[in-house]
């Protein structure tokens, strides 16, 4: 069997690779990958963010099946890394602790390395500020102190697996150990422990106490592995900044030059949206408000994908087991909201230099008709100057030509900012959904080539898996892209909308995509599918960039709108019935003895 890596880039638009929005190519190493591997450039996610995204990506089903991404991963029954482990592989996983891999899901990895600390401010913003909000105007109901009651549970649950590990595998903490000395790492446990011997004895009073408190609450002085303490803001000011100013300034005239040129909006209405004409500016200036964050608290917050490469090439190395093959997973944020495209963790001269030449071709020969984000754009090549050393790193250790790389994005971007949009992050647009799958082995063989059809997250699994030789497990829903050339009919996303996803009484952010249509509702989950719900719709092959919204205009009984209707309603009707039945199940195993 071969070795496996699963290589996951936040927010990429799978247009923007290649030469498709630049003139020389931002990725010219994976460029080359995809002549030798499977491609497939129209994987819809099911979310615009990483939590909604990944359920469906790496569960292998649908993102609102069992209540969703409420609870990440661990409300599915099958996810990547029990699927591998399954198969008697060795497993390593390079992920942040607080996206909440509980332990029945961590004890099917065999070696955690963390990428950075347990942020409470992540769990604040992800759960309970929402709660605390809604507490204010009335009771919350016994369903909901249910959730928040396994949330917590769940949380406590990771945040001691982290220590754990850090203790039990000094591998585990190769990136972070040196972010704390040991008297706050012995404050933070003991303070940890405290709080969970509170939560013990009265679990519905420490909930409402987390509510009242919000970011004052004791739990957020458990911060010990703060990322800001890998950066020193004095050498990037100096060393990368001050030593490269030739290459910074460029890229600032180049991108404002070009957008100025380029990049055109319609100013009365971009008056009238605060929010386009904001993203207009910052299409000026995007790599000044690059530098400008990264002297701030919070511009980053896990490690560097060269630091990732680095310490994934080091675990393979001095696995246990080699006879086995291994499934390692790693997960970088490069090209995310705060965009980076140099080792920002790194002091090495060295090392900013050959990542400054590699990306100063692109600043140079981007194109005059080049508009949008240069800085997105060199974020994806930083990217692709680090998959590159990998397959080097790879080659040197004799692994490379027995192993299998996955490469993709867990959704897309509008950061980009082409064309430019009243709203970012949470839209229907394609940008924030649209990304590209590459799959590369050695002589990959007749499944070799490009498969342009529409696919869903949820295909991807089930495809590496049948690359690989593996069988996919009944759990996963979606079909081995290279068993479906021609793609999918139609795809849906679905997610919760901005915020928590509560199952409850939000709005379902549903929407069905052919290649002819795109129409999208957000239609409360409590109350029966109506078309009055619909809030887009886009004819795309007369409005391909999907800005003349039609749905009011739209007519529902043509048959091949129809028929999308047809499958939206069944999905939204699939996704009450389960919804309801997880609920009830909760319900009995809380208070039927």
């Amino acid at each position: 069997m071969n070795n496996v890596i699963f290589i996951l880039v936040d927010s990429v638009f799978s247009e923007c690779i290649g030469t498709r929005r630049t003139k020389l190519s931002s990725t010219p190493f994976i460029d080359k990958l995809i002549t030798e591997g499977v491609f497939a450039p129209s994987v819809y996610s099911y979310g615009p963010y990483t939590d909604a995204a990944t359920r469906g990506l790496y569960c292998g089903n649908r993102t609102l099946d069992d209540y969703g991404y409420f609870f990440g991963l661990n409300s599915s029954s099958e996810n990547h890394f029990k699927t591998f482990k399954d198969n008697n592989y060795e497993t390593i996983g390079l992920y942040y602790p607080y996206y909440l891999i509980g332990s029945k899901i961590e004890q099917n990895i065999d070696h955690s390395i963390f990428i950075g600390g347990f942020v409470y401010k992540s769990e604040w913003g992800g759960k309970f500020n929402y709660y605390a909000d809604k507490k204010k105007t009335e009771s919350l109901s016994e369903q909901e102190y249910l959730l928040l009651e396994k949330h917590v549970d769940l949380m406590f649950d990771c945040w001691f697996n982290f220590y754990r590990i850090l203790d039990s595998d000094p591998q585990s903490g190769s990136i972070v150990n040196g972010l704390a000395d040991d008297n706050e790492k012995k404050q933070c446990r003991d303070k940890l422990a405290g709080e969970y011997a509170h939560y013990l004895k009265n679990k519905t009073e420490y909930i409402d106490g987390i509510l009242s408190a919000g970011l004052n609450h004791s739990l957020s002085e458990v911060d010990e592995y703060n990322y800001d303490n890998a950066i020193d803001t004095q050498f990037l000011h100096e060393k990368v900044y001050g030593e490269n100013k030739k290459f910074f300034s460029k890229l600032a005239k180049v991108e404002f030059t070009r957008n100025l040129k380029n990049n055109k909006i319609n100013f009365i209405h971009a008056l009238k949206a605060k929010r386009c004409l904001a993203n207009w500016v910052l299409t000026l200036g995007a790599s000044k408000y690059s530098r400008y964050l990264s002297g701030k608290p919070g511009w980053q917050y896990s490690a560097s994908m060269y630091k990732q490469v680095n310490a994934a090439v080091d675990a393979i190395k001095s696995r246990s087991d080699k006879q086995k093959p291994f499934y390692l997973s790693l997960h970088t944020e490069e090209p995310h909201n705060y965009i980076a495209f140099f080792s920002y963790d790194v002091q090495d001269e060295r090392v900013i230099k050959e990542e400054l030449d590699y990306l100063e071709p692109l600043v140079n020969e981007c194109g005059k008709e080049f508009s949008g984000s240069l800085t997105y754009q060199l974020s994806l090549r930083y990217v692709d100057l680090n998959i590159q050393r990998l397959f080097e790193k790879l080659q040197q250790i004799g692994e490379l030509e027995k192993t299998t790389i996955l490469i993709t994005a867990d959704h897309g971007s509008s950061y980009t900012f082409n064309p430019i949009r009243d709203v970012v992050v949470n839209n229907f647009y394609k940008e924030s959904y649209k990304t590209p799958l590459l799959i590369w082995k050695k002589n990959m063989g007749q499944e070799k080539g490009v498969y342009n059809g529409l696919y869903s997250a949820e295909d991807t699994l089930p495809t590496l898996l049948k690359i690989a030789n593996l069988n996919v497990p009944e759990q996963y829903k979606g079909l081995p892209i290279i068993s479906n050339k021609r793609g999918r009919d139609y795809v849906i996303t679905e997610y919760m909308g901005p915020g928590v996803p509560d199952m409850i009484t939000r709005a379902v952010w549903i929407s069905i995509r052919n290649k002819h249509y795109m129409i999208a509702f957000k239609n409360p989950i409590n109350k029966e599918f109506n078309l009055k719900y619909c809030v887009e719709a886009y004819d795309l092959l007369k409005d391909e960039k999907e800005l003349n919204n039609i749905n009011e205009s739209m007519d529902f009984s043509d048959e091949e709108v129809s028929n999308l209707i047809e499958a939206v309603k069944c999905r939204f009707k699939e996704i009450q019935e389960n919804t309801s039945a997880y609920l009830q199940a909760l319900h009995d195993k809380r208070f039927i003895k």
